[in-house]
């Protein structure tokens, strides 16, 4: 029971590592490549499932509750190790290729996160009595990615939209966007919101003037808005015809 415990839990903390890496990830390397922001955690995800299945699941089923990969901090050494070699066999081609190691840089801080969170979980004495009193409970680990991805790209957008604008896909972005736009009024300077939240629209057109013109979707709502010069010239919002 106590194997099994292990392996639901080393689901929750692989998951769970993908979003704080990515997240971590441009502190530590300036340069980083697109996908090591918003597209990491689905990119990680995918890759989570079955490294989880192959290499992390099976192996705790079979190691001992009393071996020494569970002693002292020999879970994070492991996971450490275990990360190193998944981001060589997956991302060593395009490392050596490019000479950019930030993804494998990734993995390894992925592997510490993993261990450090896989630790603190299995000392977490609460929990533990938990799952023993309602085995059923680790049968719902692997829901974590889907509430992971909940906060990640639902709740944090609108808790914090600067701060989490940078890790957003672009559909994502578009909308921290358009909701900051439509508190703006016409005469408004909008430098500090193309500074804060640098969205670059394709279809954007341009008049001799200098005056620029924009039309996107916000849900069920077209936002028409023209500026010149960063300042907010016109805003619109209309509602679409069903």
């Amino acid at each position: 029971m106590a194997r099994r415990f292990r392996v639901s839990l080393s689901f929750v903390v692989m998951s769970l590592s993908t979003f704080i890496t990515v997240i971590l990830n441009p502190f530590l390397f300036a340069d980083k490549e697109e996908f090591l922001t918003a597209y990491f955690p689905l990119i990680g995800g995918a890759f989570v499932l079955f490294i989880w299945i192959i290499s992390v699941s099976w192996p705790l089923l079979l190691i001992p509750t009393n071996s020494r990969f569970y002693q002292k901090w020999n879970v994070l050494w492991f996971s450490i190790l275990h990360a190193g070699l998944i981001g060589f066999s997956f991302f060593g081609a395009f490392i050596l290729e490019t000479g950019n190691y930030d993804l494998f840089y990734s993995s390894l801080m992925g592997g510490l996160i993993s261990g450090i969170l896989f630790k603190a979980l299995l000392a977490w004495s609460s929990l533990m009595n938990l799952l023993h009193e309602f085995p059923r409970l680790r049968f719902t680990a692997p829901l974590a990615p889907i509430l992971f991805c909940f906060l990640y790209y639902w709740v944090f957008p609108r808790i914090s939209p600067q701060a989490a604008y940078p890790y957003m896909l672009e559909g994502i972005q578009r909308e921290i966007y358009l909701k900051q736009v439509i508190q703006l009024r016409p005469g408004q300077s909008m430098e500090r919101l193309k500074r804060d939240f640098p969205y670059h629209n394709s279809q954007e057109c341009v008049d001799s003037t200098g005056i620029l013109y924009n039309d996107l979707k916000l849900g069920k709502k077209m936002i028409h808005f023209e500026s010149r010069n960063d300042t907010l010239l016109i805003l619109e919002i209309n509602k679409l015809k069903q």
